[in-house]
């Protein structure tokens, strides 16, 4: 945060960039950045196609999915740190992730073909005005 945005018209100083409005600032640009972690999530949802097809469920199916340690898919979701075990069951790792995965599945050709992309983006529009991020927390 006060590598990237301190120094900025909008955060003048490194104080005025711990804030709030400072923290969701960098959040979203290591969303939009190429770094790679991200490449080497995206690169294992490519070549694990179940893996891919379990976390599509989880973001736009909201299903859920039981912890099983013996389950190699899960196994795998785990070790790569997409998602965690939680109340018995599997979520996905961080928000970060989570906002980054379906970002990254709303770019997928077959996805913005279906209905789900068309809600997608209608719902999206309810958080975004003047293209920021409009939070409900105060």
């Amino acid at each position: 945060m006060d590598e990237k945005l301190a120094g900025s018209e909008e955060f003048p100083s490194k104080k005025s960039v711990w804030t709030k409005q400072g923290f969701l600032e960098a959040v979203k640009l290591l969303l939009a950045e190429k770094n790679s972690l991200f490449e080497s999530l995206i690169g294992k949802l490519n070549d694990y196609p179940d893996l891919k097809k379990m976390i599509y469920q989880l973001l736009f199916q909201g299903q859920t999915i039981t912890y099983n340690a013996d389950d190699f898919a899960t196994d795998m979701l785990l070790m790569f740190g997409f998602v965690k075990a939680e109340r018995e069951t599997v979520q996905i790792a961080n928000r970060i992730f989570e906002t980054r995965l379906y970002n990254y599945f709303l770019t997928l050709p077959e996805v913005q073909n279906g209905e789900m992309y068309r809600l997608a983006l209608w719902n999206k529009n309810q958080f975004i005005k003047n293209g920021k991020f409009i939070s409900s927390v105060k």
